[in-house]
C-alpha cells in the first residue's frame, strides 16, 4: 500500500509541475490588456466655447468609451478661434492634426471618421482573432515591386507553417497577407500613421509590409523589399508562435497597436478561439505578471532584435495535426481591404476558457489531499 500511495503522490507532483507551464504564446499576450498607454485625443477649445463645447466632448467621450483612445481637453490660445482643433498623440509622442471641426454635440460623429478607419480596422481586427496574424502590405506606385514584395510574403508565410506541428500551442488560421492597394493608400492616412508607415500622405514611391497581431499591435519595425528577402518577415511571424516564457525577448520588437474598439462582442468571439477569456481579470494579472517578470530578467536588448534573432529550441510534441494527416495548407489568399473576409457563424469548438491559475490551485489542493493520505497510510502501517 505504501508504494501505491508513494506512486500516486509522484504523478499527482509531475501533473503539478506541468501545470506551471505558460499556456500562452506571445499572440495570446497582445489579446490582453497589458496597461499599454492609449492615444490621446486632445480637444483644443476656443475660448468663447459654451455648453455646445462641453456637449461635443461628452460626445466625443462617449463615441470612444471602448476604443484605445482618451478624450482631453485644452485652451486655444488663437484670438480668432471659433471651432474646436483636434490633435491626435500617439503613445510613443508622435502627433497627427485632424482639423478643425464646430464644437458641437452633433458634429463628434464627423470626428469619428477622421479617428477611426472604420471599415479596414474592423476586417483587421476579424482576421487577427481567427488568424495566427497579418501581413498588411502596403503598395506603392511601383507595380513591380509589389508583385515581387507579395510574392516573398507568400513565401515567408509558407516556410513559417512549415514548421507550425512544433508550435506550442495551435492556432486557428496561418497568418493572412492583406493588401492596401496603391489608390486607397490616401483613404487611410490615421491607420497608416498610428502604425508609424512612411508616406501616409500620399502613395509611397515604395511598398512596405508591417506585421500585426493580437488586438492589433504591430511586431517590429515597417519593412522594405530588401529586407523582406533578407527573411526578417520570416523572423517576425516566428516570433508570434512562441512560448510567452520562452528565452527569446520579445519586448523590443512590440510596436505601436492601430487605434481601434475593443468591446464585449470582440471579447467573446476572442476567447472561442484562444480558449481563454482574454478579458478574465485573473488571466490579466497573470499575463501582466509573465511580462513584468520577463522584463525584470531581460538582457539590455541589440540595437536591431530582428537581425540578432536566434533560434530557439521548442517542444517537440506536435500541437496540431491537419485532420487528413497532409501537410500545413498553403497561405491564405490575398485579399484587399475592400474585401471582407468572413467569421463562420459557428466558430469550431474550442475548449471552455479557463485560467491556468485555477488549474493549478486545484492541481495543488489534490497534491496536499493526497499527502495526507499517504501519511494516513504510513501511520496505520506503524
Amino acid at each position: 500500500m505504501p508504494r501505491f500511495a508513494t506512486s500516486l503522490l509522484c504523478l499527482l507532483l509531475l501533473a503539478a509541475s506541468a501545470s506551471d507551464a505558460c499556456r500562452y504564446n506571445v499572440r495570446d499576450t497582445a489579446f490582453v490588456d497589458s496597461g499599454e498607454p492609449a492615444y490621446k485625443l486632445e480637444v483644443v477649445l476656443p475660448a468663447s466655447a459654451g455648453k455646445d463645447a462641453k456637449a461635443f466632448v461628452a460626445a466625443l467621450r462617449e463615441l470612444v468609451a471602448d476604443w484605445n483612445v482618451v478624450v482631453v481637453t485644452a485652451a486655444d490660445e488663437r484670438p480668432d478661434a471659433s471651432g474646436a482643433l483636434l490633435l491626435l498623440t500617439a503613445p510613443d509622442g508622435r502627433q497627427l492634426e485632424l482639423g478643425e471641426f464646430p464644437a458641437e454635440g452633433n458634429s463628434a460623429k464627423g470626428v469619428l471618421s477622421q479617428l477611426r478607419d472604420e471599415k479596414l480596422a474592423d476586417q483587421l481586427r476579424r482576421n487577427l482573432i481567427t488568424n495566427h496574424s497579418v501581413v498588411l502590405l502596403v503598395e506603392s506606385e511601383d507595380d513591380a515591386e509589389n508583385a515581387r514584395l507579395g510574392g516573398l510574403v507568400d513565401e515567408a508565410i509558407e516556410k513559417v507553417m512549415q514548421g507550425s506541428a512544433l508550435w506550442p500551442k495551435a492556432i486557428d488560421g496561418p497568418p493572412l497577407k492583406v493588401v492596401l492597394p496603391a489608390d486607397s493608400v490616401p483613404a487611410h492616412k490615421t491607420l497608416l500613421w498610428s502604425l508609424n508607415l512612411s508616406g501616409v500622405e500620399e502613395v509611397s514611391s515604395a511598398p512596405q509590409v508591417v506585421v500585426l497581431y493580437g488586438r492589433g499591435r504591430s511586431l517590429g519595425k515597417p519593412l522594405s523589399v530588401e529586407q523582406v528577402a533578407d527573411g526578417r518577415l520570416e523572423q517576425l511571424l516566428g516570433v508570434v508562435s512562441l512560448d510567452c516564457e520562452c528565452e527569446y525577448d520579445f519586448a523590443p520588437l512590440q510596436g505601436p497597436s492601430i487605434i481601434h474598439s475593443w468591446n464585449e462582442q470582440s471579447e467573446q468571439l476572442a476567447a472561442k478561439h484562444l480558449g481563454f477569456d482574454p478579458g478574465h481579470p485573473l488571466v490579466t494579472s497573470e499575463v501582466r505578471y509573465i511580462l513584468s517578470r520577463r522584463a525584470d530578467a531581460s538582457e539590455q536588448p541589440a540595437a536591431d532584435p530582428v537581425v540578432g534573432y536566434r533560434e530557439i529550441a521548442l517542444p517537440t510534441l506536435p500541437s496540431h495535426e491537419p485532420e487528413n494527416g497532409s501537410a500545413p495548407s498553403a497561405p491564405a489568399e490575398t485579399h484587399a481591404p475592400n474585401e471582407t473576409h468572413a467569421i463562420d457563424a459557428d466558430p469550431p469548438p474550442t475548449s471552455p476558457p479557463q485560467n491556468n491559475l485555477l488549474i493549478t490551485a486545484g492541481v495543488a489542493s489534490l497534491v496536499a489531499m493526497a499527502a495526507g493520505l499517504v501519511l494516513l497510510l504510513l501511520r496505520r502501517r506503524g
